[in-house]
């Protein structure tokens, strides 16, 4: 990071650093750069309404205000769109705890494009028969799909 940050003319003390973690999972090879060649953490595919069980970033209770692709967003999948929209929320918690009377950072619902309609109903009939999605590689052995 501090490398990374000099480019810009950022300067990172090290006097600074608290603590520092490097996900396990990251594996780096022989690359002459350093950077990592395998990532060996599993994906997370939000299971089907997931979005109606998880908590809203900006809660009213005393807990922490989270900010992350898995809390409840309008944005139903686990992406940077979602945790963007988590992060907003989480801010407008933090503002309205503090009192804040300003503009705060905005929240829209999710614009699916009209296209898309036909391919979701088609993904939710193989899904339901527990079919793969159309576009799975087919020359790979089939894995039982989740419920």
């Amino acid at each position: 990071m501090k490398v990374s940050l000099a480019h810009d003319g950022i300067v990172l003390d090290e006097s600074n650093i608290v603590d520092r973690f490097l996900d396990p999972a990251v594996e780096f090879g022989p690359r002459p750069d350093g950077t990592p060649v395998d990532h060996a953490e599993p994906v997370l595919i939000n299971t089907q309404r997931l979005v109606g069980q998880a908590a809203h970033g900006d809660h009213e209770d005393p807990e922490p205000v989270l900010a992350s692709d898995y809390v409840k967003a309008n944005t139903d999948l686990a992406t940077m769109e979602a945790a963007s929209e988590a992060a907003r929320r989480a801010v407008n918690g933090l503002l309205d705890r503090a009192g804040y009377r300003g503009q705060k950072a905005p929240i829209w619902n999710l614009e699916e494009p009209g296209i898309l309609a036909t391919a979701k109903i088609d993904d939710g009939f193989r899904y339901a028969l527990g079919l793969p999605h159309k576009l799975v590689d087919r020359t790979r052995p089939a894995t039982a799909m989740a419920g």
